[in-house]
């Protein structure tokens, strides 16, 4: 007859009971101390080896068209098709998206890195200061493609917030005098580029309605005509004589102070290594007592091994 073998697992001595887990952590604590004070230690010191950036922050708002936009969507209505050829059935907000998705855009992203020669600064560990190239150490020579995605991942942010329908837009770099330059310099890219998209834009509006007007007799029609031209004039002067044309600068970014580090935090850093060496220090008490745990079972197998041996 077989006789059934039972297997019976049971977690080592001291797993499952808390009272001597607990022991194992008072007994071990300034092991675990250890561990928090080395890692608060190096958290320290690692904010004093990284070097240090800073951030500025312009807050904007979107110009709305007014009453010019009013009365040229009313006379693009009455124009119907004639109208929307020439530009006049544009949404109301449309200038604000347009802002907002330009200050994001990699056009204007790609200006400011070209103007500002961020490309060595973006990517200083393939720039050679000294000889003024790209390393040639077999390693891809980064583009202004990877420039603009590391601008605009690490370096700018626009926050938009819907309540005050105002625009934040912020620069992380380590030279705090570049980056309030950064930020303006965004600013003022986007204005001028959406001003010289406005008089081109009015400017082909004309030439449309100028010819237009050469087309049709009918008194109303070319009375409409000439409102339009008017209207379009109008703001084609405001976008030459307006430097602030898509955004208005309510809080230009300022120098930030020496002191005002964004990163590293040297107290987060402190605490963030001090919580990792508690994790790691009851880890490692977890280990010890796991290991004593399964020297206590062999022992005290060895030993009933000892008293009772098997019969020959």
């Amino acid at each position: 007859m077989t006789t059934p073998i039972v297997v019976r697992i049971e977690p080592p001595e001291g797993l499952g009971q808390p009272s001597r887990v607990w022991q194992a952590v008072v007994r071990r604590r300034y092991l675990i101390l250890g561990f928090v004070i080395v890692c608060a230690a190096l958290g320290v010191t690692l904010g004093f080896v990284v070097e240090p950036t800073y951030k500025a922050t312009a807050v904007v708002s979107v110009r709305q068209g007014g009453s010019m936009s009013s009365s040229l969507q009313s006379l693009g209505s009455k124009l119907g098709g004639l109208g929307a050829l020439a530009g006049l059935m544009l949404p109301a907000d449309e200038a604000g998206s347009s802002a907002r998705s330009m200050l994001e855009s990699k056009l204007v992203a790609s200006r400011i890195i070209d103007e500002a020669k961020l490309m060595p600064l973006l990517f200083p560990r393939r720039w050679d200061a000294k000889a003024g190239k790209w390393k040639d150490d077999g390693s891809k020579v980064p583009t202004i493609a990877d420039g603009v995605k590391r601008f605009q991942r690490k370096v700018l942010s626009v926050d938009y917030d819907k309540a005050s329908a105002l625009i934040s837009v912020s620069i992380v770099w380590q030279d705090r005098l570049q980056a309030a330059e950064l930020v303006n310099a965004v600013v003022r890219e986007v204005n001028e580029t959406l001003r010289a998209q406005a008089l081109r834009d009015s400017e082909l509006s004309i030439q449309y309605l100028e010819k237009e007007l050469l087309k049709t007799e009918a008194l109303g029609l070319r009375s409409s005509i000439y409102s339009v031209m008017e209207q379009q004039m109008e703001n084609g002067m405001l976008a030459k004589v307006r430097e602030d044309f898509a955004l208005r600068i309510i809080d230009p970014a300022m120098v930030p102070d020496d002191d005002d580090i964004h990163w590293p935090k040297k107290w987060a850093l402190a605490f963030t290594g001090a919580f990792s060496g508690l994790i790691a220090g009851l880890f490692c008490c977890f280990l010890l007592v796991l290991r004593e745990g399964r020297q206590n079972a062999n022992r005290e197998r060895n030993s009933e091994e000892d008293e009772h041996p098997r019969e020959q």
